[in-house]
């Protein structure tokens, strides 16, 4: 079977070998000999992406995941959630650029919170598998930290709020502790946009001919596990080492 379309193009289905299971059609475009061929697998997924089937649907995800951002970001706005005031999304809203003075618009606001719920998810996952690791093997750190708790929730079977975050002072040292000998993110890039003094260094934007890369990766291991910054006992877990006296 065949026809034309307005380009003078011919769809026809070329005779195929038969095979084991459903048939999987498929059609030349063009002239004889024409290149162009477009699968059609059983399931006909491909086939309904071409009529934006799928496109669509992305589209409506993403509207939806924008009105919840939306929403959040507003919710931080008019501090109608507890701890609002004093959250991540909170200082980024009230946050300027020191060159050029410019806050987070709608759109960048929402990008952050995608970074927050996406890109966060493996780091925090990391984050509490090495926790329990290290609470495991100190039984010490882990009777501090069910003290305070019991201190702070009393008998209360409930979700806690940003105000009782903050009054988990044992707690406050555990997780930096743990950040500090299993770090998830082991290096990070930043872009420079003015010099930076690195010890007897200074990095210049571009690379110091002008032409240069002006990205730096800080490697944050081996800043977590140097000697120098640390001392031998880089390796013990030692909660008290955040302990803003000692701090």
């Amino acid at each position: 079977m065949g026809g034309a379309d307005d380009h003078g193009l011919h769809l026809r289905r070329r005779a195929r070998p038969r095979r084991e299971g459903p048939a999987v059609p498929r059609w030349r475009a063009g002239p004889a000999g024409a290149a162009v061929e477009i699968s059609i697998d059983a399931s006909l997924y491909d086939a309904a992406d071409v009529f934006g089937t799928t496109k669509k649907r992305l589209e409506r995800g993403c509207k939806k995941l924008d009105e919840m951002q939306d929403d959040i970001i507003e919710s931080i706005r008019d501090n109608r959630n507890a701890g609002s005031a004093g959250s991540l999304p909170g200082a980024l809203m009230g946050a300027k650029c020191p060159l050029t003075q410019h806050g987070f618009d709608q759109s960048q606001l929402r990008d952050q919170l995608v970074t927050f719920l996406v890109a966060g998810h493996k780091a925090t996952t990391l984050l509490l598998t090495w926790a329990l690791y290290n609470i495991a093997g100190h039984p010490e750190v882990e009777q501090k930290m069910i003290d305070e708790l019991r201190q702070v929730f009393e008998d209360q079977d409930r979700p806690p709020t940003g105000d009782d975050l903050r009054k988990l002072r044992y707690m406050d040292m555990v997780i930096p502790e743990v950040l500090q000998l299993a770090v998830p993110v082991q290096v990070a890039q930043r872009g420079l946009t003015q010099p930076v003094q690195a010890g007897e260094y200074t990095l210049l934007p571009g690379g110091h001919s002008g032409r240069g890369n002006p990205w730096v990766a800080v490697h944050t291991l081996g800043i977590s596990r140097s000697k120098k910054d640390w001392g031998d006992v880089r390796v013990d877990f030692n909660p008290d080492r955040f302990d803003p006296a000692n701090v």
